[in-house]
């Protein structure tokens, strides 16, 4: 009996189609991820770009110079459901504190080099007002001294006029407060931006939903604790201008 002939076998010329078209494939992917990336909005980077290089330009005391900030509508990012997230008009904030720098010029005078009563600083955050607690408070005490009102006064009546919110901080050394009245740092720290907060709002007609108060006591210091003029610098109180935070109108 005959044998059968083994068939040839006959080679897939067409395989490379599978491997041309996962190709393909990846290929389109690609795009469509690099598409999604370029695809931002540009307004939003410049305006990002611009701040931070107007943060760095501003960084520590003095300068009077402000580069333009590009404005445009804000984020739709609410805080507390009373205030919107924006970017910060550092053009804005720059030009309130030449305004209250120099209507407190007098006061920035007192201090032996300048900026021992009074300072002024741009960060992150917005403007910071910076009051030594050396000359407007007494020893473990958070009453307002008589020196700081017309300070608060001439201070309030720029800030009024301005649509943003505002934090007081209240610093002290790490040096334990001997007083019957507050326990530690912490009540002490509080409770003096707690009585610059209802001055601004008792005496000087704030929003109370506006401003708030914060206590944190030796543990922010912009100063070290080890030396006495270290410690004197850490008393302070810090009165924020939240750049970020505008109030809804």
């Amino acid at each position: 009996m005959a044998r059968k002939k083994k068939e040839e076998e006959h080679e897939n010329l067409e395989r490379w189609l599978i491997s041309y078209s996962d190709f393909i494939t990846l290929l389109f992917a690609l795009f469509v991820v690099l598409f999604a990336i370029t695809n931002i909005d540009l307004r939003k980077l410049r305006q990002v770009s611009k701040s931070i290089q107007f943060g760095f330009a501003t960084s520590g005391t003095g300068g009077t110079g402000a580069p333009s900030v590009i404005k445009g509508p804000a984020g739709e990012v609410l805080v507390s459901g009373q205030y919107k997230e924006e970017f910060i008009n550092y053009e804005e904030l720059a030009k309130a504190r030449e305004s209250i720098k120099d209507a407190l010029l007098p006061y920035i005078k007192m201090g032996g080099t300048g900026f021992d009563v009074l300072d002024f600083k741009l960060d992150d955050r917005g403007l910071i007002i910076r009051l030594s607690a050396n000359y407007f408070f007494n020893d473990s005490d958070a009453s307002l001294h008589p020196a700081i009102i017309p300070i608060l006064d001439k201070i309030a009546a720029t800030l009024k006029n301005m649509n943003y919110a505002i934090r007081v901080e209240g610093h002290t050394d790490s040096i334990p407060v001997q007083s019957p009245i507050y326990q530690t740092n912490w009540e002490l720290s509080s409770m003096r931006a707690t009585n610059v907060v209802r001055y601004f709002i008792d005496k000087k007609g704030f929003s109370p939903g506006r401003v708030s108060a914060s206590g944190y006591a030796a543990y922010h210091p912009i100063d070290t604790n080890a030396s006495e003029s270290g410690r004197a610098k850490n008393r302070r109180i810090d009165i924020v201008v939240l750049g970020k935070s505008h109030v809804r109108g």
